[in-house]
């Protein structure tokens, strides 16, 4: 439209009225150019060099509110935002000056005072003599273009923000990292300020697995509270398999930690379940320290990264499960021979560089060849569950225990010289002694023989201990059983 307009400009400034040969094909041009003018759905207005408005079309009419009437001889500037006046008083400079304006987009304002968003091209207005008098501007309502784009750059950022948190989370393998990244990334993506995940366990308590940004106060005040899949906020999203946005804690009686949060600012939150194809496996939460914090296109967002978060989860949950079997000994449930020979063997490398003591302890249920031979093997199986579980009881968290094989057991034990590991298989003696299994043939007493195996020495590496270990347990076995026998490496 705007170069049509141009055209019609040139025609009249090369054939000025007055020259009566042209007069008729003037004249003909002006009543096109008029109608085309008065027929544009765009708002058509020209203004003199005082800023002045000299013509108003039925589009300006429509776009800004005003008739014809009520616009022309009033200033351009009934249009422009009062912070705009000095950029629209450089622009009639330029027009002055005979220099171009590129188009560009800007808030003009209506009758009424509301802002519209338009898109403004301006050209100078020339007499016959080609001297500027005045300027021409062509407005285009954008707002719904805008909103639009808006929309689109929005869905666009939802879309980057999701592949953001999806690749995040699907490069860790094990689960708190996982929801460690996913809080992280959701709290860089606008969702609040801090962020906790809980999982459901067995019995269906929420249990505390991830946090991010969390006051320490709030954390450590989070410990007395005890949090069920059923109650609270965290039992109404899962209820509802929905999101459950609270605009206001402290006005939110469902919401057990209100007075805590409140304590350290939190005014807002957003609770996402995280539900699997056949469990509930728990929910996040973000929290802001501002008022109604979450819009409905954040809840959007965030329901979809929970859908993927439960999907990880799961995932998460699967691979501990293979690394749990890969590890664990089946029966028994504790540390199989391989990985108790990884852990071992860095626990002895540890001990040879700082020159510190390390025991190992060898134990073999005495007699286990006649305890299947009477009772069958689902009793044996039982007999070294019982010497599994009696050890992993007497023993330090820092101490690694596992089957060495049928029914023979170890325990390294870092920072321990022979007295202390004596200290030690004596009270698994004693445990495993005390222990009894209830067979058809009535109870069933055990017996174990014990070797340990010390050292200090750098150069004694873990099979050497194992080895010397092992020739005190048989040891043990030949003074009849049910006793321990030291060796000092």
């Amino acid at each position: 439209m705007n170069v049509a307009l141009r055209k019609f400009a040139n025609l009249f400034k090369l054939h000025p009225r007055g020259r009566d040969d042209h007069s008729a094909s003037s004249d003909q041009l002006a009543s096109q150019l008029a109608a085309i003018v008065a027929s544009s759905e765009d708002a058509i207005m020209g203004n003199d060099l005082k800023g002045m408005v000299t013509t108003w079309n039925a589009g300006a009419e429509r776009l800004f509110g005003y008739t014809a009437a009520e616009a022309i001889g009033r200033p351009i500037k009934i249009l422009i935002p009062p912070d705009q006046f000095d950029e629209a008083d450089g622009i009639l400079e330029r027009i002055r000056r005979g220099e171009h304006v590129a188009p560009f987009e800007t808030d003009w304002l209506r009758q009424d005072g509301k802002p519209i968003q338009v898109s403004v091209s301006i050209s100078p207005i020339r007499d016959a003599t080609n001297r500027i008098v005045g300027a021409s501007k062509i407005a285009r309502d954008i707002t719904e273009l805008k909103k639009t784009e808006t929309r689109l750059l929005q869905h666009n950022q939802e879309l980057r923000a999701l592949n953001a948190v999806t690749t995040a989370i699907n490069e860790q393998p094990d689960l708190k990292p996982i929801l460690i990244r996913a809080l992280e990334e959701m709290v860089a993506l606008g969702g609040g300020d801090a962020g906790e995940a809980h999982l459901c366990n067995s019995d269906d308590d929420l249990i505390l697995s991830a946090h991010y940004q969390l006051p320490a106060r709030f954390i450590e005040g989070s410990q007395q509270f005890h949090l069920h899949a059923d109650q609270g906020i965290p039992g109404r999203a899962l209820a509802t398999r929905a999101p459950v946005f609270v605009p206001d804690i402290a006005d939110e009686p469902e919401y057990l930690r209100r007075a805590l949060a409140s304590q350290v600012g939190f005014h807002s939150l957003l609770c996402v379940p995280l539900i699997g194809p056949r469990d509930l496996l728990g929910t996040f939460t973000l929290y802001s320290y501002q008022p109604r914090e979450f819009t409905q296109d954040a809840q959007t967002l965030f329901t979809i990264v929970g859908r993927e978060l439960a999907a990880a989860v799961e995932r998460a949950h699967l691979y501990e499960q293979v690394q749990h079997l890969a590890m664990t000994d089946g029966l028994t449930g504790i540390y199989n021979r391989r990985h108790f020979f990884n852990l071992a063997e860095r626990a002895v490398n540890v001990a040879r560089r700082y020159k510190h003591p390390v025991s190992i302890i060898m134990i073999d249920l005495d007699h286990f060849k006649q305890i299947n031979d009477l009772h069958g093997h689902v009793i044996g199986d039982q007999a070294l569950r019982a010497i599994a579980e009696q050890s992993r009881r007497h023993i330090r968290n820092v101490d690694i225990l596992g089957r060495y094989g049928g029914e023979e057991f170890t325990v390294l034990l870092p920072e321990t010289n022979s007295a202390k590991a004596r200290q030690v298989a004596e009270r698994l003696r004693q445990s495993i002694a005390n222990t009894q299994i209830e067979t058809p043939q009535g109870f069933l007493r055990m017996t174990a023989s014990i070797g340990i195996a010390t050292t200090s020495d750098s150069k004694t590496d873990l099979l050497t201990l194992i080895n010397h270990a092992d020739q005190a347990m048989y040891g043990a076995k030949r003074a009849g059983g049910n006793s321990i026998v030291v060796q000092i490496v």
